[in-house]
């Protein structure tokens, strides 16, 4: 559990180093995430360098004050937004209250506990199991998540790394991954596959079975409805382009549906990766490490250079789409939010599972109707196999129904779908 009133021995007149140590390994403890774990890191050594810009190492009153009349002044010229002017004040507040009182108090900073937090030795052990196994720098944080809960789950059951044993591990795959993680139930039993084969070899716990053997069962996959060119249309109309959160916004939804792009994708664009004279864009998918190069039409390369020219802040930041309020800083590929919002000033109906990246799966399904083989569509999103394609195609509606109609207007004559009307009475096939 987090210290968030705990008393530091600390000495008078400590530095801003031995300030901030403290209060950046007691945020690691909490097992923050690592985001955070950087903000805390940032708003610290702001203060720091707003000391040593008045030359002082140390923490005093007069200085503690300063600092805040300089936030306040920053926030009133709009230099900052007040989200960032907030989070640097209660930072302060922590650093000066550790000085003045030595007690570290985190009461109003409502740190985001990651899920499912372990101590030290387990996350030891989940790190030495991904090294073992060789797990790519970007899989590492999808792995880690996984193994962690597994280790969760048996501590907050009565075991130990010592005590783990094979009810335990069974007692995690068939009671909890279905709940929590059943849209990812794959990856998590490749994950307890990886842990479980690292305790084994080194006789850290008492599981016996191999979980190697375990093979996911096929199951019912839901199709989702996409978003129509019509929904797409009306989502689009209802974006206020006056705006700069509306250029940004409109670049990014046209994105999505007319090129098929994971929202993780939008946010690593940069201008480099847009070839304006030959109308496409290539990247290198996050998710799979393919190179694909996508076609872009009119309507997008104008909604693009539209925020480029006359929405997007001047910053640093070489990354396409950025926040609009200072500081400035690239996107999350959080975009649901963004989708649900529009889609409800658009009086389109909310249906589950239905978010930002059925865009994708419209992009797929309108270019599947159109009659574009479906080995080019599986190119243009980037998939490794055609199979992947199943999830994302909805069906549609007005083929589908073909096959419901009936066989009165065809003449069969024979077969188990014969109707009575092609048999006399007496039996016989009438010709």
């Amino acid at each position: 559990m987090f210290p968030f009133k705990k008393v530091m021995p600390i000495s008078e007149n400590a530095s801003f180093d031995d300030l901030i140590q403290i209060i950046v390994d007691a945020v690691s403890e909490y097992q923050a995430a690592d985001d955070t774990i950087k903000e805390y890191k940032y708003a610290c050594l702001r203060f720091k360098t707003f000391a040593e810009e008045h030359s002082s190492s140390v923490f005093t009153q007069d200085l503690y004050d300063s600092f805040l009349k300089q936030l306040s002044d920053k926030l009133e010229n709009k230099k900052i937004c007040y989200g960032h002017y907030r989070f640097l004040k209660r930072v302060a507040r922590i650093i000066a209250h550790l000085a003045q009182a030595g007690e570290l108090d985190f009461s109003y900073a409502h740190l985001p506990v990651r899920k499912y937090p372990v101590n030290n030795e387990c996350s030891l052990l989940i790190e030495s199991a991904i090294n073992e196994n060789n797990v790519t720098e970007k899989q590492r944080n999808d792995f880690i998540a996984p193994m962690r809960h597994l280790l969760w789950y048996g501590y907050e059951h009565g075991y130990t790394l010592e005590t783990f044993d094979d009810e335990i591990v069974m007692q995690f795959l068939i009671q909890e991954v279905p709940i929590t993680n059943s849209g990812s139930t794959g990856r998590t039993l490749r994950c307890v596959k990886y842990l479980t084969a690292y305790m084994q070899k080194h006789n850290l716990s008492h599981i016996k079975f191999h979980y190697n053997d375990l093979v996911l069962k096929n199951s019912f996959v839901k199709i989702i409805p996409a978003f129509s060119e019509e929904e797409i249309n009306d989502i689009t109309g209802a974006i206020d382009t006056n705006t700069k959160i509306g250029k940004r916004d409109l670049a990014i939804i046209l994105l999505g549906y007319g090129c098929g792009i994971r929202g993780v994708d939008i946010v690593n664009l940069t201008n480099k990766n847009i070839d304006w004279k030959k109308h496409s864009l290539q990247f290198v998918q996050s998710k799979t490490g393919k190179h694909v190069v996508l076609p872009l039409n009119g309507e997008i390369m104008n909604a693009i250079a539209d925020y480029i020219l006359e929405a997007r802040p001047n910053c640093e930041s070489d990354r396409l789409f950025l926040t609009v309020r200072a500081p400035f800083r690239p996107l999350s590929a959080l975009f649901a939010k963004m989708i649900d919002s529009y889609c409800e000033k658009a009086g389109i109906e909310k249906i589950p599972l239905r978010a930002f990246h059925s865009l994708r799966r419209g992009f797929e399904t309108v270019l599947s109707e159109k009659g574009v083989p479906i080995e080019d569509v599986s190119y243009m999103v980037g998939h490794q196999s055609i199979e992947e394609d199943k999830p994302y195609i909805s069906y549609n509606k007005e083929k589908a129904s073909l096959v419901a109609l009936s066989f009165d207007e065809v003449p069969i004559t024979e077969g188990v779908y014969m109707t009575l009307s092609g048999i006399n009475h007496g039996g016989e096939v009438n010709t």
